[in-house]
């Protein structure tokens, strides 16, 4: 017993030094793994005062701005994470780059960087004098600066589809100038389509003191025969704004006009739905429209205006029974209301399955897959690149 003991003894030390071996070539292993490693790693980053990265950055997007929804807003975070000084020589570079797609990348990053160097805003400024686009505008509301908000003033008054970029220019305005120039427009504005997407960008900025003017707007609404634009704007901000207690202005005014038939009551339908979800009732309104009455006012039948107008607020709601009630709503209808609905399903993004008969019936008037010639206000015009919204 004795020996046995003393020969365990001995085959200790043989089994701590094949445990250091196999350790220290677990170690050299692993040692030659990193230096392999780091053989294949990228270059390090460049020095601070480099603009090559914002340079690359910004090259490209030059052509994927107009292409990707994304590409852009993707292109200012990356830039954000530049140091200063490279990032404004970068900008500085290409936005007087005869690249005119290089020059545009540029200057739709520009707005977020206006103050990393006293060369930008003037390059911005003049780029925003010439004629409007949505990057150009884009450009100037993100700038923030005053020269930037005294000519999307002056585009909002001019004619021609500019002017809606004006509105969305405004509606990403960070101060209360917007604000006011939005309501004042939402009050006097003729155009159909400029109004009611001012009345949008004022629910987009969730702006307190456009709440309160615009429940007195509302209270203003008096049942008369023909719609009331102010009516139909008020409700579709308050809709946008998002604040329950809008519900019982929106209901009261309702009230007042629910005997007439008009777009008026709609949008109050709207609004109610997108205030309260599970509102069936006002979901129903919308829905009978489409079906060629409104139910407060079944002696009048709901005429193209209506039926476009509830095509194009169903739409917003983001509710899924909506595509299923306009796919009803394409049975057997006129050209014009056909083209309102294959309208309605391109701003949804959606394809619906047609039958065969109502498919050939639906597209007899327009080419499959393109916007209606007529009526063709159902699609609001959309913000530039979908990044904003």
């Amino acid at each position: 017993m004795p020996s046995k003991s003393i020969h365990g003894r001995g085959r200790i030390p043989q089994v701590l030094g094949m445990l250091v071996l196999f350790a220290g070539l677990v170690a050299f292993v692993i040692w030659g793994a990193a230096i392999v490693r780091g053989s294949k790693k990228t270059p390090p980053p460049p020095p601070p005062g480099d603009p090559s990265r914002a340079l690359e950055l910004i090259t490209d997007l030059a052509p994927k701005l107009r292409s990707d929804d994304d590409a852009g807003s993707t292109c200012v975070g990356a830039l954000r994470m530049i140091e200063r000084q490279a990032r404004a020589e970068a900008l500085v570079h290409c936005l007087r780059s005869d690249d005119p797609a290089v020059a545009e990348a540029a200057l739709y990053c520009a707005g977020d960087f206006v103050t990393d160097d006293e060369r930008i805003a003037p390059l911005l400024l003049a780029a925003g004098e010439g004629e409007p686009n949505e990057v150009s505008t884009y450009a100037l509301a993100r700038s923030g600066l005053p020269e930037a908000l005294t000519r999307i003033k002056a585009i909002l008054n001019e004619s021609g589809p500019s002017r809606y970029q004006a509105i969305w220019a405004l509606a990403i305005w960070d101060g209360p100038e917007a604000t006011n120039t939005l309501l004042d427009f939402v009050v006097t504005e003729p155009d159909p389509v400029a109004g009611m997407m001012a009345a949008e960008a004022l629910g987009y900025r969730r702006d307190t003191g456009a709440y309160r003017a615009l429940v007195n707007l509302l209270e203003t609404v008096q049942p008369v025969a023909e719609s009331s634009m102010i009516g139909e704007r008020a409700a579709l901000a308050l809709g946008y704004i998002g604040q329950k207690s809008a519900v019982k202005h929106l209901r009261d005014a309702s009230h007042r006009v629910g005997d007439y038939n008009t777009t008026e009551r709609l949008t109050m339908a709207f609004a109610l739905c997108r205030l309260r979800p599970d509102d069936d009732y006002n979901f129903w309104v919308l829905q009978r429209s489409l079906k060629g009455k409104l139910p407060d006012a079944p002696y009048r039948p709901s005429g193209l205006d209506e039926f476009v107008t509830a095509v194009r607020l169903l739409i917003q709601l983001d509710q899924p029974r909506v595509k299923q009630v306009l796919i009803d709503a394409s049975q057997g209808v006129e050209a014009d209301r056909a083209q309102a609905i294959i309208a309605g399903f391109a701003a949804m993004g959606l394809e619906p399955t047609w039958d065969e008969a109502s498919r050939s019936h639906v597209l007899k008037e327009m080419p499959e897959g393109r916007a209606p010639k007529q009526k063709a206000w159902v699609l609001t015009p959309p913000w530039p690149f979908g990044d904003a919204r």
